[in-house]
């Protein structure tokens, strides 16, 4: 850790993103003990350092941090604008919780369409949901062939 940290400290982005990932909820050993304690403020910080240098994981995960409140306060448009910020440089995950940001929202159209852009990008869970809401008019108009199409997709993206 004590590396892991002088690396961050130094600027590797990876290293950061590293660190980061293992203050958010803190490290256990196998008995359930602390071995790294959990230091989410201090992970949101080093999050942004990578994401703000280019690491898409570390903008997604930033994304999330504000997105649920981890961390930091819960904020809908910085989760907004990280998550986009990572769609950009390839990230699926962004693009399917952009879909749920979305759909909490009430902006099931919008949704609809990032479950589509992840879809595209490979997500088979997005497939999915994107297949529910055609099956269900959600977002979009109901169209049962094209709710097969987007399960038959799911299914060979298994």
């Amino acid at each position: 850790m004590a590396r892991l940290k002088r690396r961050a400290t130094a600027g590797d982005t990876a290293a950061a993103r590293d660190l980061a990932l293992d203050l958010l909820d803190g490290v256990q050993d196998q008995q359930g003990h602390s071995v790294v304690r959990r230091n989410s403020p201090y992970a949101v910080r080093l999050l942004q350092q990578a994401a703000e240098n280019g690491d898409s994981s570390a903008a997604a995960m930033l994304g999330y941090a504000y997105d649920v409140g981890q961390g930091t306060r819960c904020n809908a448009s910085l989760a907004i604008k990280w998550y986009h910020r990572a769609f950009k440089q390839g990230d699926t995950l962004a693009a399917a919780n952009l879909a749920t940001v979305y759909r909490d929202r009430g902006n099931l159209r919008l949704s609809h369409q990032w479950h589509l852009r992840a879809m595209k990008m490979g997500d088979g869970d997005a497939a999915v949901d994107a297949g529910y809401d055609y099956l269900y008019g959600i977002g979009v108009l109901k169209n049962l062939r094209s709710a097969r199409r987007m399960f038959h997709h799911a299914l060979r993206s298994t």
